[in-house]
């Protein structure tokens, strides 16, 4: 399975097992709070996926470069957790994982900057 399919299952998930705990806990003493939670919940949610879908579509989410020192911050958390729970130390990704997508993001903005500038230059 994708990572997105699997993070869509987890949050659905989540959100399941949320409402389902609150209506348990309040559904039977408090209507007022049990009718808040179950109206704005499901509100709040497709506010935000529709909010992200404009955001990703709009092109407006930008990644920066990776910030200093991000790779030794996560070797020293993988290092803290192995020794916590134990287990093999994994090898920690986040920094590549952005440095890479920083790099794609740069290399889409410099080819669209060389088709505007092609398109503009032909007339010329």
């Amino acid at each position: 399975m994708s990572r997105t399919v699997i993070d869509v299952m987890v949050t659905l998930a989540l959100f399941v097992i949320g409402m389902g705990w609150t209506v348990f806990r309040y559904g039977k003493r408090d209507r007022l709070v049990f009718a808040v939670v179950a109206v704005l919940s499901p509100l709040i949610v497709f506010i935000s996926i529709f909010r992200l879908l404009y955001l990703v579509l709009a092109q407006k989410i930008k990644i920066g470069p990776c910030p200093a020192g991000l790779s030794e911050a996560e070797q020293l958390v993988e290092t803290e957790r192995q020794r916590m729970f134990g287990g093999e130390l994994r090898e920690p990704t986040m920094a590549r994982s952005w440095q890479r997508a920083y790099e794609l993001e740069l290399q889409y903005e410099a080819e669209r900057v060389q088709r505007i500038a092609q398109r503009m230059l032909v007339n010329a």
